[in-house]
């Protein structure tokens, strides 16, 4: 009997997977690159357009014009894995985006300044193992692991159309992004950056109320003033 539930459990998420695909308009056949092949063949695309976030940052178009020291998307790669190691950031996942990639931290627990938690920052209850989306942030974080948290997510892509208002974050739409490939995809690692590329990131920031699910909320520091806080400086800022 427990076999038969688990086997209809398991159709359920699958029919649920589906409906999403055509909820969020997924189409690999019309409307993205082809899938890499290999290792990372089954590693997908980051929901697309992606949900709207708590804050934004828009690279300026001058950061990485230079392309003796942006070249690839290798170089791109290096560059913000570079800077999040500063700030503490040693785990990243990977999907696929129309021209590009998107890149993400741990989901990590924050003061309501922004800053890192000075304890439990990388909290197991709330953080997923590498190359794995918060899977248990987004089903609501046990009630007593009240407070804060955040997730970064860089894109790298040629759609300025920009993130879809209407779908916030959620569990349902989050378990298209629960596995990420732990590196850049092989195929693009010596691609050249296309001339029209953008550059941003989105912080999603999430609540935890004592016997409430978490949801997502508007941040009482921007993007900017967080990452400066968590030690995360750009090259051009100084």
């Amino acid at each position: 009997m427990r076999w038969k539930s688990l086997f209809i459990a398991l159709l359920t998420a699958l029919a649920a997977c589906s409906s999403l695909d055509e909820q969020y308009g997924y189409d690999p056949s019309k409307n993205h690159p082809p899938p890499s092949t290999g290792a990372h063949a089954s590693q997908g695309f980051a929901p697309w357009p992606p949900p709207a976030p708590s804050d934004r940052y828009i690279f300026p178009a001058s950061a990485f014009s230079d392309r003796k020291k942006f070249r690839t998307y290798s170089d791109l790669n290096l560059y913000f894995q570079d800077r999040l190691q500063r700030g503490g950031y040693n785990a990243f996942s990977y999907f696929r985006a129309p021209g590009g990639f998107v890149m993400t931290t741990r989901v990590e627990a924050i003061n309501i300044d922004g800053a890192p938690r000075a304890w439990r920052r990388w909290s197991p209850e709330v953080t997923s193992v590498q190359g794995q989306w918060p899977y248990r942030l987004f089903q609501g974080i046990t009630s007593d692991k009240e407070g804060y948290y955040r997730l970064l997510a860089i894109f790298v892509t040629t759609d300025v159309s920009g993130p879809d208002e209407s779908k916030p974050v959620d569990l349902a739409l989050m378990k298209r992004w629960l596995n990420g490939a732990t590196g850049l995809f092989p195929d693009l690692i010596d691609k050249p950056i296309p001339k029209h590329e953008v550059y941003y990131i989105y912080l999603y920031e999430l609540h935890q109320q004592e016997g409430k699910q978490a949801e997502q909320i508007t941040p009482a520091a921007d993007i900017s003033e967080q990452l400066r806080r968590t030690g995360v400086i750009w090259s051009f800022e100084r």
